[in-house]
């Protein structure tokens, strides 16, 4: 069976925070072997949203954030 058609896809309706799109897709990954990627759409439309220095529930980021 294809690597795609174990999952069904992610969106914002299941979570609009960025980190569950991340562990999804980690998940992905790590259950088929596949690789994945995200690619953001046309941040000028996010009024700054796209850019912030807080994660999704406020914290600060950080270095452990950003490797995480």
């Amino acid at each position: 069976m294809k690597k795609a058609r174990r999952f069904l896809p992610f969106s914002q309706f299941e979570n609009n925070r960025p980190e569950a799109l991340w562990t999804y897709l980690s998940r992905y990954e790590r259950e088929t072997g596949g690789d994945a990627i995200a690619i953001p759409h046309n941040g000028n439309l996010t009024r700054g949203h796209m850019f912030l220095t807080v994660d999704s529930v406020g914290m600060p980021l950080n270095k452990h954030y950003a490797v995480t």
